[in-house]
């Protein structure tokens, strides 16, 4: 449902989408900086992933686990 809402709509200048078999999408844009981005993903979590960056991945993948650990989950 989410990647029907997202293809709808230019986020930013140079957006690409990909879109897959399964209904699902890979969004693209190239980026100065990643704190707007993970913030937006963030935004449409759980129905989105960062694939790339790997940083970025990463990073947020340490803040989603501190997150766990504030709300009680281990």
């Amino acid at each position: 449902d989410v990647a029907r809402w997202i293809k709808r709509r230019k986020w930013h200048p140079t957006q690409t989408i990909e879109e897959k078999k399964d209904g699902s999408i890979i969004f693209k844009v190239k980026l100065e900086g990643t704190t707007e981005i993970k913030w937006w993903t963030y935004h449409w979590a759980p129905n989105c992933e960062i694939i790339s960056p790997p940083e970025l991945r990463k990073e947020a993948a340490e803040e989603i686990r501190k997150l766990g650990r504030m709300y009680g989950e281990k």
